[in-house]
């Protein structure tokens, strides 16, 4: 049998009760499993990538959490005409960014009160910051979300005929012409496809975006009520340039270790 047909034959069966049994050992003995997990890296790579696919294909995908429990959070602001110097990328000349929306704003939280922030965010997500044009658009997409060049992938197991999209999308179609001065998008998390958090919208002041004003207040409007990001800068806790495309970004926490880390002028509740 080749090394092809034996990877062919492996089923989702086979990998759960692999899955089982390494969490079963990480919860008697984690050294053990940690040796097996290198074992079992070094004699069946390809296995094991199929093992790590699989667990994150599955994994469900956190939402937003409850505003009440946020400890620490972070939002950068994007704006993909920045190399241009604030005019629109000229699509005919290639320049990057002429078909994508200007303004993103990348949302990080954090729910613990210790600990590195690096890698241990409880939510991570991005919200596209549209004007009533631009939704206007994207409510043609949402209403046949699997005829999309890039299809959105559902948030739960519950919408395979894309009724939330359906309904977003009408939501979508009644807010937009009022959204004078304003821009907003809901939610994404990008994790084997692109998860919709339909049920939290992100809203920016236009006018603050385009002058790039640090007064600037961005609302992620969540189940559990509104968390404001305010007090931007353009700058990094560091004191460093923001990278890329990054214009503003604010920084909020409770932790006395992060004051430093906070943006100045920041409210911490």
């Amino acid at each position: 049998m080749s090394d092809d047909e034996i990877i062919a034959s492996v089923t989702d069966e086979h990998i759960r009760f692999v899955l089982m049994k390494l969490e079963r050992t990480a919860t008697e003995d984690r050294a053990m499993a940690d040796r097996n997990a290198i074992i079992f890296r070094r004699l069946a790579p390809t296995f094991a990538d199929m093992v790590t696919d699989y667990k994150i294909a599955t994994a469900p995908i956190p939402p937003f959490p409850n505003v009440g429990e946020i400890v620490t959070a972070q939002c950068s602001i994007w704006d993909s005409w920045k190399p241009y110097g604030g005019r629109k990328p000229n699509r005919k000349k290639g320049e990057k960014g002429a078909r994508s929306a200007r303004f993103k704003a990348t949302i990080e939280v954090w729910t613990t009160s210790e600990g590195k922030l690096a890698g241990s965010q409880a939510f991570e997500g991005t919200a596209h910051l549209l004007d009533g044009h631009e939704l206007t658009k994207k409510v043609a997409e949402l209403r046949q979300p699997t005829k999309v060049k890039r299809p959105f992938v559902k948030l739960d197991a519950y919408d395979h005929e894309g009724e939330r999209f359906a309904e977003y999308a009408d939501t979508l179609d009644a807010v937009a012409p009022q959204l004078t001065g304003l821009r907003m998008g809901p939610l994404f998390t990008v994790l084997k496809g692109t998860h919709f958090h339909l049920d939290t919208p992100v809203v920016a002041n236009e006018a603050a975006l385009i002058a790039r004003d640090p007064s600037l207040k961005v609302v992620v409007r969540s189940p559990s009520g509104d968390f404001t990001f305010e007090a931007f800068e353009p700058t990094t806790s560091s004191g460093k340039p923001l990278a890329s495309n990054f214009i503003l970004q604010s920084r909020i926490s409770t932790r006395s270790d992060l004051r430093d880390w906070t943006s100045k002028g920041a409210n911490p509740t």
